[in-house]
């Protein structure tokens, strides 16, 4: 399975009427270097060295991941080859997705540059990878996002048949719908969300204990 974020080559400046502008007390615009991790058995995010050869042997592995689905992945890209794919684009941050000692996907942000603070979302997956994996790193790594670098993220989805997991996906991560192809999350949003995913797990413990305590008196 495939999760499909195209990465587009342009930065589309009209969304920047629809997004509000950030606190003027939010100006972090650095970016930072660390290792994201929620599971114990190596599964885990990290920053893309791309003057490492390492990383770079990686880039070129994401490349051949991309080449497979280029109508999706590449078109409209500006990406000629994969050397071309090695650089990363204007001021964007990237990382690679580790499942285990595996790369999983690729993850791009890619700075608006007409609103400070929001980023397009590129996301290229590996065939063999979990797709549920991939998406539990990611739903926790959005959180430290928010935290250190954004205040909103959106995703652009063509209203295609190819398109049609991924749309359904982005509303998975909290993204809404706010033009016929652009889907947008924002730090209060993802907030949100994860207040309401937060009480539905208090629901299902609660629930979880009346049901062992009936069993107990069974």
């Amino acid at each position: 399975m495939l999760l499909l974020v195209r990465l587009s080559g342009s930065y589309l400046h009209p969304l920047g009427l629809l997004i509000p502008l950030p606190s003027p007390i939010y100006n972090i615009s650095r970016c930072y270097i660390f290792i994201f991790s929620v599971y114990l058995f190596g599964d885990h995010i990290r920053r893309v060295d791309h003057a490492a050869d390492v990383d770079r042997a990686i880039l070129r592995q994401v490349y051949v991941w991309a080449e497979a689905r280029s109508a999706i992945y590449l078109d409209g890209s500006g990406y000629r080859d994969a050397e071309d794919f090695l650089d990363p684009p204007r001021g964007s941050v990237v990382y690679f997705v580790f499942a285990g000692d595996k790369p999983a996907a690729l993850l791009t942000l890619i700075p608006l540059v007409t609103v400070r603070g929001v980023y397009q979302v590129g996301l290229i997956t590996n065939p063999q990878a979990s797709l549920r994996k991939i998406c539990k790193l990611l739903r926790g790594f959005m959180g430290v996002v928010f935290e250190r670098l954004a205040q909103s993220l959106f995703v652009d989805l063509p209203d295609l048949p190819e398109f049609s997991r991924t749309r359904k996906l982005a509303g998975f991560f909290g993204f809404e719908q706010v033009s016929e192809t652009i889907f947008l999350i924002s730090k209060y949003g993802h907030a949100k969300e994860r207040e309401k995913s937060h009480d539905a797990a208090d629901r299902d413990d609660r629930l979880h204990g009346r049901v062992q305590v009936l069993r107990h008196h069974a």
